[in-house]
């Protein structure tokens, strides 16, 4: 990850998946609609309850989808990779998991 805060130019800073996910993902991804790759909102749901499989295909893409292009290795580290799909996770989840803990439900009201 220090290898990516310095070309960042943000050494000693903390990223969070969010900041890792707009250097990295949002060159090619939004969340609500298709760019180079497809829109997140479409593919996180997948995804809920897997993450390991999820964090897989980001560190080592394959074409899934015939409509878009096959995903680039981005050159992650698996801390990065973790970051970024427990933010798309917590992001696009189901809304029961929106604000808990990777893998856990919210506290209910």
């Amino acid at each position: 990850m220090e290898e990516l805060k310095s070309k960042l130019g943000v050494s000693g800073v903390v990223l969070t998946g969010e900041d890792i996910f707009n250097a990295k993902c949002s060159a090619c991804h939004a969340v609500d609609q298709k760019k180079v790759g497809p829109a997140y909102k479409d593919v996180v749901p997948k995804y809920v309850g897997r993450k390991e499989q999820m964090m897989a295909f980001v560190l080592n893409p394959i074409k899934i989808n015939p409509a878009f292009p096959p995903m680039p290795g981005q050159g992650l580290k698996p801390a990065e990779a973790d970051s970024i799909v427990s933010y798309l996770l917590r992001k696009l989840g189901p809304a029961d998991t929106k604000g808990a803990a990777p893998g856990q439900t919210a506290p209910k009201k």
